[in-house]
This record gives structure tokens, sequence and C-alpha cells, in this order.
């Protein structure tokens, strides 16, 4: 046992007046206003976008783990890559300085409506590396991309260490952007080649 907490008095802080706090109200709201959709699917929506299953039922959670995809319920790097994604037809008009900026703060606002939970958090990071890497070298260098996000992950928290999520997670961002390429290239860089062989790579490693 390397500590041991001994809880003696638990005390209520008022968030409401945070600087976080608007994002948590679009949060909430978003939430309450995906319930209104027809079938049930609304608190579903809710979990594969926020990862909020508060509202989802046992028994859904339970069908979804046994079809092996409760995955879908962590929000992580596919959320946030989704929500930068859906605005790059606004950001791809600005210049490269200010879509840079205006990119990072999309990542980072939905981080925090997410909850900054942990896999978000790693992706944000992550993600905010490969776009400062990209403007910087072009795209040309994309490993230091990635090691300076594993570095600034590891600073942030050193138990990552130990995680093996974590772990995977840097395997498969090597193998998409340093085997998917020499893999494409090995099969042949048809279309079907050049959407498959990033999964392929990173599936590998």
């Amino acid at each position: 046992i390397a500590t041991r907490l001994r809880l003696q008095e638990i005390t209520h802080i008022d968030f409401d007046h945070a600087w976080w706090s608007p994002m948590v109200a679009i949060r909430r709201d978003a939430v309450a206003s995906l319930e209104v959709l027809p079938g049930g699917s609304g608190p579903l929506l809710a979990a594969f976008v926020f990862g909020d299953t508060r509202r989802v039922e046992d028994s859904v959670q339970t069908r979804m783990r046994a079809a092996g995809l409760g995955h879908l319920f962590a929000v992580s790097g596919a959320n946030v890559t989704f929500v930068l994604a859906g605005m790059y037809p606004l950001l791809m008009f600005l210049p490269r300085r200010q879509r840079l900026i205006a990119s990072l703060i999309v990542v980072w606002m939905f981080v925090v409506i997410a909850g900054i939970v942990p896999s978000v958090f790693r992706a944000g990071v992550m993600l905010s590396a490969a776009l400062i890497d990209q403007w910087i070298a072009e795209g040309r260098r994309r490993v230091r991309g990635l090691a300076a996000a594993v570095i600034c992950c590891l600073v942030i928290d050193p138990f990552l260490t130990q995680s093996l999520g974590f772990a995977l997670s840097v395997a498969a961002t090597c193998g998409m952007i340093g085997v998917a390429p020499w893999l494409a290239h090995r099969l042949g860089d048809g279309p079907m080649i050049s959407a498959t062989a990033p999964t392929l790579a990173a599936q590998a490693c």
C-alpha cells in the first residue's frame, strides 16, 4: 500500500461561476435536448457523443458490451476528431495561423464539454501536438508531434506509464503515422488501400 487516505469531511464546491461553467451548461443543455428524440435514441446518442451513460438502460449497456461495442460509450480521440472534422469546412477559409488557433480552441472546448475525462484529455493533448507540429513543419515530421504529445501527457500524469490504454493509443498512432504510408505504398496506393492502411497499421502495432 503506497498511500492510505482517511476521509473525514466532504465539502461541496460551487462551480457555477468558474470559467468553464458556460461549457458545462452547453453539455447539460445538449444532453437534455437529445432526450426528445424518438424511440429512446436520445440517451444512446448522448452516450456516443459525450460519454454520458447515466440515462442509458442497464440492459442496453449489457447488450452493447456483449456485441463488442462497449467502447463506443467511451469519449476518446474519435469524438474529438469528428468534432474538428465537422468544423473544418468553416475553418479551411482562415489563414494558417488563425486556423491553428481556431482548431485548438474547438478541440479544448470539446474536451471541457465532454467532462475532461482521461481518455478525451489525452486525445486533446495528442491532437493539439499534431496540429502544432503540422503548422510548424507542414506535416513533414509527424513523429515529432507524437513525441511531444507523449511527453506532455507523461508530464501532466506520470502514472500513464502504467496505463495499458495509453500504451495502446501510442502504439496505434505510431502505426498510423509510421507504418501506414509504407504499407499503402507496398499494397499499391489505391483508394481502398489508402483508406484501410491506417486501420491495418494501427491494429498491427
